[in-house]
């Protein structure tokens, strides 16, 4: 299997504070779904932007594509390597669907060329149909439901990813999907993302709170505690019941439903 990702002893801390990331190393292969997982203040985000190129300030090694992320530019980066905030759209501005889809192709534009081609507009139809966005695409965007917003969110990344094309060798990085969602909305979420996984074989790293939702839906899973790699491996090795009452600080359950892993509080 092709490793798309390769982080060596990454080390970060934030200024005047002891707090980072303490020697973190993994591989990320093609086709991965990788679940990020921890207590609140673990380093998950800080990880995320680290791998994204947002922080540069560390120590050690991100390796994508077999080139060292600090020596790619950020819009050929963008072509590649998608990421979502936890932010999300809060502070978006007043922009139909469909527009603000088309601002996914930036990355591919020169700098001044604020135009968009016919290929442009047709992957943002391909990314429409895909995520079942046809009833949006003229709607003002900041007035949809949060669940509503986050499909538009990820259609965002494949437009920029290009979704008409092979999407092996590029990865989308997701900082909690799910905030804000209901049920409904998180596993719609979930299954988008799944099937952008299985069927167009888009590696995808996520941040993620929901426990039985990575146990579901991803095929590693990594652990943090303090900035540390506590274990990075299949979902219902890492999210054990002695794990979970060592580092999440609950009591719990495993019970075991059609042979599937479930963690019951």
């Amino acid at each position: 299997m092709i490793t798309l990702l390769n982080i060596e002893n990454l080390n970060f801390q934030y200024p005047g504070q002891s707090f980072g990331l303490k020697n973190i190393s993994f591989e990320v292969k093609q086709g991965d779904f990788i679940s990020i997982t921890g207590r609140n203040g673990s380093g998950k985000s800080t990880l995320i932007k680290c791998i994204t190129g947002i922080f540069f300030n560390y120590t050690g090694k991100v390796i994508f594509n077999d080139e060292d992320i600090k020596e790619i530019d950020k819009k050929s980066l963008a072509q590649y390597m998608s990421y979502l905030s936890q932010k999300g759209l809060e502070d978006i501005f007043d922009i139909k669907v469909k527009d603000f889809l088309l601002l996914g192709r930036f990355p591919f534009k020169d700098k001044f060329d604020f135009s968009y081609s016919k290929l442009d507009k047709e992957i943002v139809n391909d990314v429409i149909s895909k995520l079942k966005l046809e009833e949006y695409e003229n709607k003002i965007l900041n007035k949809l439901s949060g669940g509503e917003r986050q499909k538009c969110l990820i259609g965002l990344s494949l437009v920029q990813l290009n979704l008409s094309r092979n999407l092996k060798n590029k990865i989308l990085v997701i900082d909690e999907p799910l905030t804000h969602l209901d049920i409904h909305h998180q596993k719609e979420i979930f299954d988008i993302l799944n099937s952008l996984n299985k069927e167009k074989n888009l590696t995808i790293i996520t941040v993620i709170h929901d426990l039985n939702l990575a146990l579901k839906y991803t095929n590693k899973t990594m652990l943090l505690n303090n900035g540390e790699l506590i274990k990075f491996d299949k979902p219902d090795l890492v999210l054990t019941k002695e794990n979970i009452e060592k580092y999440f600080l609950t009591e719990t359950e495993i019970v075991k439903i059609n042979n599937n892993n479930y963690i019951v509080l």
